[in-house]
């Protein structure tokens, strides 16, 4: 998986910054992601690094941006319990 790849080396660095696009998302122009899957890539990347950051990119379907963005957030919080 890239992901897996992309979080290997982040123990070198101080902060991990990352760009939190949701037009990847099943019904926006990416058609690749599910709402649940971004629960699980914010746990992955947050449990990554002990100083991480995100920056909202992109996210064009808006009836669901919401939902997406919060279950990008439970990965977060449960990653960081």
């Amino acid at each position: 998986m890239e992901l897996d790849q992309a979080v290997a080396d982040t123990a070198k660095f101080d902060v991990v910054g990352c760009s939190a696009g949701f037009d990847t998302y099943i019904r926006d122009w990416g058609s690749l992601l599910f709402t649940e899957d971004f629960k699980a890539i914010g746990s992955k990347i947050t449990s990554c690094h002990p100083h991480v950051f995100f920056v909202l990119e992109g996210g064009y379907y808006i009836s669901d941006l919401g939902r997406n963005v919060h279950s990008f957030l439970q990965g977060i919080r449960e990653a960081c319990s």
